[in-house]
This record gives structure tokens, sequence and C-alpha cells, in this order.
């Protein structure tokens, strides 16, 4: 597995050196889940807007009555519309099942880095062919609802039903492949513990990243963060005040600027009788602990901020609890 370390690593440098703070982020938000799959959203809004050109065209084309191969044109375009539409309705049904049941008992082989049914499932283009029939399905209905003409017929045969058939012929040739082939499997295998592993190596940097730019923010700001991830309990003296309990939720990022500048706002006054500018000026000392860091989930029996100062009467107002609160990107 050496090299597949050192593919992560030298992927990781890479992305490190060419994207934002932020990008990586994403990315980390993107891997884990967090954020929406933006590879299926894709596909479907890609899927979606070439069906709606074609119901738009078989709007235009039933608007201006041409006539496309009229030697050929069917005796009935409602007819032939919805005999497309049967045909479209049993391949979803029959086919597609069937093709997910393949899947679901493919022979697993002996020496396998993966689940056979992940690597069928993600190299089959499923979630192509499932958008492409249902949303194709919706089209050809509305199509033989209320777009009715010899030309809506054509459109419709060559631009919904044909190429449905194609993605769904084209799955069955890609778990086909794969099952036939071990060495193929065992090599797609490999590479989904590559993406796996690069993306949690990815995950690890950019949360040791925040991790840092809060303390670096802290620090700015003469913010005691260096006992950050310790117990309470581990403090002699001085009294705690807790903030933000009762949140149940993995933390995703900590806009670090923020929650330093409100942390720093809270300061008391320094108190004292040194007349000295010196003294007058000195800051009074504030501590901060986090339940939570980015990475981690916080838990509802702790609470997700924990402050202490040397002003007895320190009190932290709900608009400003809140305010902190909104500091920390939770899901």
């Amino acid at each position: 597995m050496a090299w597949v370390v050192k593919e992560a690593e030298r992927r990781l440098d890479h992305a490190v050196r060419d994207r934002s703070r932020a990008e990586r982020r994403s990315v980390a938000l993107a891997a884990r889940g967090i954020a929406v799959d933006m590879r299926i959203r894709g596909r479907f809004l890609l899927v979606a807007l070439y069906l709606g050109i074609v119901c738009i065209a078989a709007l235009g084309l039933r608007e201006l009555t041409p006539k496309v191969f009229a030697s050929y044109a069917p005796a009935s375009a409602p007819d032939a519309l919805l005999t497309l539409l049967q045909v479209q309705v049993t391949a979803f049904a029959v086919a597609f099942p069937l093709l997910l049941l393949f899947i679901q008992f493919a022979r697993e082989p002996v020496v396998v880095a993966h689940s056979v049914a992940q690597i069928l499932l993600r190299r089959s283009w499923m979630d192509l062919t499932g958008l492409f029939l249902l949303l194709g399905t919706v089209a050809l209905g509305v199509i033989a609802l209320w777009l009715q003409s010899d030309a809506s017929v054509v459109l419709s045969f060559f631009f919904i039903f044909v190429p449905g058939l194609i993605v769904l012929g084209l799955s069955f040739l890609r778990v086909l492949q794969l099952v036939l082939d071990p060495i193929r499997l065992r090599s797609e295998s490999a590479d989904v513990i590559k993406r796996q592993l690069r993306a949690s190596m990815t995950r690890a940097w950019i949360y040791s990243s925040a991790a840092e730019a809060i303390g670096e923010a802290a620090a700015r700001r003469g913010i005691d963060l260096q006992a950050g991830r310790r117990e309470p309990s581990q403090f002699d003296g001085g009294t705690w005040t807790p903030l933000v309990q009762g949140f149940n939720a993995f933390v995703a990022d900590v806009e670090a600027e923020r929650l330093a500048t409100l942390v720093d706002s809270l300061r008391s006054p320094a108190v004292s009788a040194d007349p000295e500018p010196a003294a007058a000026t000195e800051q009074p000392r504030i501590e901060l602990i986090l339940g939570a860091w980015p990475g981690e989930r916080a838990r509802s029996d702790r609470p997700l901020i924990l402050l202490r100062t040397e002003n007895p009467d320190f009190v932290v107002e709900p608009a400003v609890e809140a305010a902190l609160l909104e500091s920390f990107r939770m899901v």
C-alpha cells in the first residue's frame, strides 16, 4: 500500500498548492457526505436540461406542424407516442430492477479490497441510467398527452427512447465486463481504496489547518487557547462560564476570526490601582476551551464553548452567545 500513500500525498500536496482554504474545506465536506453529492446533482440537472430542451422542441414543432418523413409517418401520432411510452415504462420497470438484482447477487472474488456490489454500482452508471429512464418517462408522458405531432414522434424516438435504451445497454455491458474479468474488478477495487484514502488524508489536513487557524486567531488577540482540548476539571481556580450547550452535531468548520473577535470583545475592563500607563493598558486575561473542534462531533452533555475571565461577575448576553454559535458550521 506504500504506493497508494505516496500517490495520495502527491495529489494532496498539489491540492494544497493550487486551492484556496475555502475550496479545500468544501472538498472535505463533500468527501464526508455533509454536503449534497455534487456529482449526482450535476447529472440530474444535465439530464433534466436535455429532456427539457427536447420538450420545448416538441412544443415548437407542434405549433409549426412541419412534415417530417411524411411517407414514413405513423398513421396516428398519439398511438405511436403511447407505444413509445409503454415500452419505456416496461424497460424501466423490468430491465432496471433486473440489473440491480444482477449486481446484488454478483459473486464475490476471493481477493478484493471493497464490496463488489458497491464497485458495480459505481462503475455501471446506475445513477445516470436511473435518472435518464425516470425523467425520460416523464418527458414522454408530457409529449404523449399535450404535445402530439408527427415531429414529436421523431423527437421522442431518436432523443428519448433510443438514448434510454443505449444508456441501459451500456450499464449492462459495464457490469458484465467487471463480473467476467476478476483482474479488472480487483483493479477497480484498488482505485476505490485509493480515492477513500486520499479523501481521508485531505479531510485530516483540512481539519488540522482549521484548528491551526483558530489557534493563530486566538494568539493574535491574546486569548489563552493553550489547553483547548483538556477538560475544565484540570484547571485550578477561576470560574468557567459554559456557553452553547445541548448540541449533538458534527462540527464541519469554525470561522476562526469571527470566533476570536467575539471572545476578545468579552474581556472585562482591567482593574488596577497602579497609575502607570503600562498597567492601565494591560489586557485582562481570558481563557477559551472548545468542546468540539473541526472534524469532531459536539456532545450534548458538554458545552461547545467554555470561557474563564478575571471578572467574577462575568456574564454573556444571549445575543452574544447566539453570535458565538453562528461561528460554528455544524451539520
